[in-house]
């Protein structure tokens, strides 16, 4: 019970940082529920708290070994500036900035190839329709396959599959016209792992949510 406690009070706020609204504190409860990492927001219910003045809805929780997260969105402009320039999720924890480190997933979009370009040019005024919006969302994550950790100069540290033993599942996905991405990461209490978030007991951890071209903004 002691550990439960202690691993709660790891992050009783996140600090998530957009550029056209500064930072905002994301209160993160105990995981109630169970969380699958399929792109689907669903189980998250009333977890996910809309960013002020943003179409952004964030979610995040923890258990005993790991921290999830979820973004959702219904704004076409963002969800394609993180599909086409790539997303990295930054954790930074207070007590050692140091020790901070990214996870770049999606990467950014490899150039399609021909048919797949004459089938987008097909699509013509239907393109954002919700059907072909998935079509295209699909084309995207065919090439999605593995990402980067980076460190916090955005070094390369390694390049991991999707599939992978250091307990990291991540997925993008879009239904009823929402772009949700989801992450599960271990905390600092496993030996097996590479790569953990190093946060402390009451102190709070900053996360950062950061495209290619500059962080998600309106």
């Amino acid at each position: 019970m002691k550990q439960k406690i202690l691993l709660v009070m790891i992050s009783i706020f996140i600090s998530v940082a957009f550029i056209s609204c500064g930072s905002s504190a994301i209160p993160i409860n105990w995981r109630s529920n169970q969380i699958v990492i399929d792109g689907n927001s669903d189980e998250w219910g009333t977890e996910l708290k809309q960013i002020p003045e943003q179409k952004i809805w964030l979610g995040t929780t923890n258990d005993d070994k790991f921290f999830y997260l979820c973004l959702a969105t219904d704004d076409r402009i963002k969800a394609f500036q993180m599909m086409r320039n790539g997303l990295i999720t930054w954790f930074i924890p207070e007590n050692d900035a140091e020790a901070g480190f990214g996870i770049k997933y999606p990467m950014p979009n490899k150039m399609p190839k021909r048919e797949e370009m004459q089938n987008m040019a097909n699509m013509s005024r239907e393109m954002f329709q919700p059907e072909n919006l998935m079509k295209l969302v699909d084309m995207f994550l065919e090439k999605q396959n593995e990402f980067q950790i980076l460190n916090k100069d955005k070094f390369p540290l390694s390049l991991l599959p999707l599939q992978n033993k250091d307990g990291i599942e991540l997925k993008l996905g879009y239904k009823e016209n929402k772009f949700v991405y989801e992450l599960k990461i271990p905390l600092a209490v496993h030996e097996d792992y590479s790569f953990q978030i190093a946060s402390l007991p009451g102190e709070d951890l900053k996360i950062k949510l950061e495209t290619e071209q500059g962080e998600m903004g309106r």
